[in-house]
């Protein structure tokens, strides 16, 4: 599970101290969010996702997860070039 703990957690450390709290979603919907973003999206696709393998399904996860967080990071510190040209 530890592979896989940001998956699972809702702790963000590039959070800024200052910044008004996020609302937070209930933990109880967590692996839904996981099986409707394998999905696509699409209620029709979630059977095919219950076939996959746990594993696969993580890393996939833990590959997007990392991606959008990298990707996000670059768009703020271009956002921050741009402010300060």
């Amino acid at each position: 599970m530890f592979n896989y703990s940001a998956l699972f957690s809702g702790n963000n450390e590039e959070e800024e101290i200052d910044a008004p709290s996020m609302p937070e979603f209930s933990d109880r919907w967590k692996w839904f969010g996981m099986i409707e973003r394998l999905a696509g999206g699409d209620v029709t696709k979630f059977n095919e996702v219950y076939k996959i393998t746990y594993i696969t399904a993580l890393n996939t996860l833990s590959f997007w997860h990392e991606r959008d967080e990298y990707q996000n990071r670059l768009q703020k510190r271009q956002d921050m070039m741009n402010k300060h040209k």
